[in-house]
């Protein structure tokens, strides 16, 4: 058996579910099958001789059809078929798209393991108790999944003991994680050798990561005994990448770092708030999805069901600080904003909430029943304190596709599930490239584009 050994530095936390057992780092049964994906994806580069002998293959088994009238992605799909088949790379007869090498996952036995409660809404005097009893905290982050299991922390007597036993951790290795590699086939350890640095650089781990999470890069690979050259990263994004920018954060702390990309995120995809304190009073400025929309003609999804919830009769009413104009059939909505990332629902504030209590809102869920989920196409890359945007364009799969809205007032089982229509998403006319360019127009995003 052949090895191929690789040295990573972690970035950024991975929010990781077995952070209580010993040496818990990336996980093979993660990073295997993603890898898999990657290098089977790889596989165009071929020769004339090559593409003749595949297109020659296809058509004599597919009589009727025509290799050069395929779609290139059908195409690419022959060309991974006939590489892998060339050089057995496939485990067992081929039955499964899995590369036929085994992987092992260590920490470096010298590494300090640094473990981070990841929170999005938490106050001051609550990151001032939790530092108290030396619980590292990173607050303003992209991460809200956990905030009831962080306020039941901060309102044990036992915070520590507590802090112990929650659900998932951002742990953070500052030594090297270690990858092993042993396969049998020279061919593929080669291949892999050459690619593993661009899918290190081109992938984040575990919860949420395309927020930043769980960001490593490769600073050594050794193929049997010998080193392998390193690449320069930024031309091996640019060339995996359509767009690439990039800026170095200022605070150079993780705090700082996901900050950014949550307020970054949120001004292309929602819209954000800005403290002025030249002012002393906050900014809103507007989605820059949404301003696309409406420079082509489109209305906002947010408009569309404020609009129609005013519709129904509930006896609720919607916080807002603009007058809201009536939806018409003659307007033209699309459900934009689910092309960078599809949310399960959305909350919206009331004016006079049920009970009285000011957190009650309305919840509208996002349905379709063939797209359960739909991760962003656009990948914040954490690289020391240099963050780095990245994307290629959204998935066929999203594009013109119908999404039902249904709402329900929080504690109130009287106005539950209620229909606010639907919207569909836009056609394929829509270049995430295209409308990166036109976010990265505002200054204060501070963005330096390499591609």
């Amino acid at each position: 058996m052949k090895t191929l050994t690789v040295k990573l530095k972690q970035h950024t936390p991975l929010i990781h579910f077995q952070h209580n057992q010993y040496g818990a780092t990336l996980r093979a049964s993660e990073v295997k099958p993603k890898l898999d994906r990657f290098l089977l994806s790889s596989l165009n580069d071929i020769n004339d001789e090559e593409y003749n002998d595949v297109a020659d293959s296809y058509n004599r088994n597919n009589p009727g059809k025509d290799f050069d009238s395929l779609s290139v992605k059908e195409q690419r799909k022959e060309v991974e078929d006939y590489i892998v088949k060339k050089y057995s790379w496939l485990i067992g007869k081929g039955e499964h798209q899995a590369l036929n090498y085994k992987m092992r996952i260590s920490i470096d036995g010298d590494s300090n393991t640094e473990e981070y409660l990841i929170a999005s809404l938490m106050n001051g005097d609550g990151i001032k108790k939790l530092k108290s009893d030396s619980i590292n905290v990173l607050n303003k982050t992209p991460y809200f999944a956990q905030e009831k299991e962080n306020t039941a922390i901060l309102r044990n007597n036992d915070r520590h003991n507590a802090w112990k036993k929650i659900g998932k951790k951002g742990i953070i290795e500052k030594g090297a994680v270690d990858i092993v590699i042993v396969s049998s086939n020279d061919n593929l350890l080669e291949y892999i050798s050459k690619h593993i640095q661009s899918f290190m650089l081109s992938t984040n781990f575990g919860t949420r990561q395309s927020k930043g999470f769980g960001s490593f890069t490769v600073v050594e690979i050794e193929l049997n005994g010998k080193s392998v050259p390193l690449k320069e990263d930024i031309e091996l994004l640019k060339n995996n990448f359509t767009f690439v920018y990039y800026k170095d954060e200022k605070s150079k702390c993780l705090d700082g770092i996901f900050r950014t990309i949550n307020s970054d995120y949120r001004l292309i995809k929602s819209g954000a708030t800005f403290p002025n304190y030249k002012k002393s009073k906050i900014i809103y400025k507007k989605s820059k999805i949404m301003l696309w929309a409406n420079e082509n003609g489109i209305g906002w999804d947010k408009k569309y069901i404020k609009s129609q919830f005013d519709n129904v009769g509930c006896p609720y009413i919607l916080k807002s600080s603009n007058p809201r104009q009536s939806f018409s059939e003659k307007d033209k909505y699309l459900y934009f904003r689910a092309l960078l990332g599809l949310a399960e629902q959305f909350e919206f504030l009331l004016d006079n909430p049920p009970l009285g209590d000011s957190k009650n809102k309305l919840i509208v869920k996002v349905v379709n029943s063939e797209i359960k989920r739909y991760q962003s196409p656009l990948l914040f890359k954490v690289i020391g304190h240099r963050i780095y945007l990245v994307g290629n364009n959204v998935s066929q799969d999203i594009l013109n596709k119908s999404f039902n809205f249904s709402a329900s007032i929080m504690e109130d089982k009287q106005w539950s599930n209620f229909s606010l229509g639907a919207l569909s998403t836009p056609s394929s006319s829509f270049i995430l490239k295209d409308f990166i360019g036109y976010a990265m127009q505002d200054k204060s995003l501070g963005y330096i584009s390499l591609k």
